[in-house]
């Protein structure tokens, strides 16, 4: 539930067209929705990146790893736990976001519950440990780290705030999403830009590439057992404050800084510290905000 004192924007209906069957298979990203930012929990902080960083060193050179692509392996910077994506493609729909954000971070209520409790809030600190999957391992195109609350209040929090930005009609509801869950995980391996192409194509989809130069893919697999097996309990991450909530341009194009291109990609729109947190360090503000997407890699 999300507090009866938060003060609503306006709402926005945003009408969208679900992509298509043939769309997925030729790797059209989340942006065929018509979502144009993401709504996130960075997880790499001064505390978490070494160690994200070793981790991630660790199980990229490791004999288990030897048959998976490098690419796909999330970069250790860009871990995150998502919200939502968004729909802010006017310039009121991305003020409003900015409105909501702004009041998000005076609104204690939202971490700190219905106890009328006037205590500062404490951090939101939290460890990345093990692994889960979705499909079978000897086929395995994903494997997600869990991230474990020590706080016991992230979830109802990510909610609280999803529930905020979905009322408003910023962002919106997927396919098969009937009730709204937190997301408690972020992605190890599985990098939608590494693909492989799609033997035996039915008549329908030959008839609809006739005369193009696409090609039909689908994310890359690979036999995980027996990296699963060893990292299964694996620490990516420990005992770090959550730091801030942010809005990310999924499509920022050129980033610029100084005058000159710094990167293409993914860029923090705006960020807020989450409670507990008074100040977001440059350290931890600066190196999280960019991003090179990976190039189609087709194996």
């Amino acid at each position: 539930m999300v507090p009866k004192s938060f003060i609503q924007p306006r709402r926005i209906i945003s009408k969208m067209k679900a992509p298509t069957n043939l769309g997925r298979l030729l790797g059209n990203s989340i942006d065929s929705y018509g979502f144009t930012h993401a709504l996130r929990i960075p997880l790499p902080t001064p505390t978490s990146r070494p160690q994200f960083e070793r981790s991630f060193q660790q199980i990229k050179s490791d004999p288990v790893a030897s048959d998976v692509h490098p690419a796909a392996f999330s970069p250790p910077d860009i871990q995150y736990l998502d919200i939502g994506a968004l729909v802010l493609q006017t310039p009121q729909a991305k003020e409003d976001a900015l409105g909501i954000l702004r009041d998000l971070q005076l609104d204690r209520n939202l971490y700190e519950g219905r106890s009328g409790s006037h205590h500062s809030p404490k951090p939101m600190v939290v460890s990345v440990a093990g692994l889960v999957h979705n499909d079978v391992l000897h086929d395995c195109r994903r494997l997600y780290a869990p991230v474990h609350d020590h706080s016991g209040k992230l979830s109802d929090f990510m909610l609280s705030v999803k529930e905020v930005f979905l009322s408003a009609g910023l962002m919106v509801r997927r396919k098969n999403e009937d009730t709204p869950r937190a997301k408690l995980h972020t992605r190890i391996i599985g990098n939608k830009r590494v693909r492989t192409k799609v033997p035996n194509q039915s008549a329908h989809i030959r008839r609809k590439l006739a005369g193009t130069e696409a090609t039909v893919t689908t994310l890359a697999s690979w036999d995980l057992r027996e990296l699963y097996d060893k990292y299964r309990n694996f620490s990516w991450a420990a005992d770090f404050a959550l730091e801030r909530l942010s809005i990310v341009d999924i499509h920022a194009g050129d980033i610029w800084k100084d005058g000159r291109v710094i990167g293409r990609g993914s860029q923090e729109f705006a960020s807020v510290p989450l409670p507990g947190i008074t100040y977001i360090g440059e350290q931890s503000a600066l190196q999280n905000v960019t991003y090179n997407p990976t190039p189609l890699i087709l194996i």
